[in-house]
């Protein structure tokens, strides 16, 4: 009798364990997927940034070259200079070329440090804003954990949450603007 009842009970508790591990594994497996590139594609608050961080790189570059043209100046003067390279007028230009590059040094680490900030300040609420969309999507699908797309090889569509986002996203955006107007 003790052993039936025993292994009963063994029975059952293997089966409410296998039920509960299969529950929490249905759990894991609900994972969903993003593609943050598409979504910054067609959010025009995304593409807008995007355009603002590409001017500024075109300015930054455009100074690199023409603080490049001035040193290439000085560096042809300097091998065409006639005179001695001890004179006063050598000391003198490899003195400018001295400062100019280090005048270009230092443009690049504060336009490097600029550009970083300006991404920052345009691209942070976008995020945030992507986040908080992301987590309302997840929780309503049920979905334990958000990847990004790029890092996964393969997603069942149902899992493919990037439209809903792009979606959502919008649809926020237009609501902001609405209050914008409105204020």
């Amino acid at each position: 009798m003790y052993k039936k009842s025993f292994i009963i009970f063994i029975l059952i508790f293997g089966i409410s364990l296998a039920a509960y591990g299969q529950k929490k594994a249905e759990k894991l497996q609900k994972i969903g997927c993003v593609d943050v590139r598409e979504v910054f594609e067609q959010i025009p608050q995304a593409i807008n940034a995007q355009q603002q961080l590409e001017n500024k790189q075109k300015e930054i570059e455009k100074i690199k070259e023409e603080q490049q043209k001035e040193l290439n100046a000085m560096l042809s003067e300097a091998t065409n200079m006639k005179s001695p390279l001890r004179s006063l007028d050598a000391l003198e230009l490899n003195r400018r070329m001295t400062a100019k590059r280090r005048e270009m040094s230092e443009f690049a680490e504060r336009s490097a440090k600029e550009l970083a900030e300006l991404e920052e300040k345009l691209l942070q609420p976008v995020f945030s804003k992507l986040q908080s969309v992301v987590k309302e999507i997840a929780q309503k699908n049920g979905l334990s954990m958000v990847i990004d797309r790029v890092s996964v090889i393969y997603v069942e569509k149902e899992y493919d949450i990037t439209q809903n986002v792009i979606e959502e996203m919008k649809k926020a955006e237009k609501e902001e603007n609405m209050e914008k107007i409105h204020d």
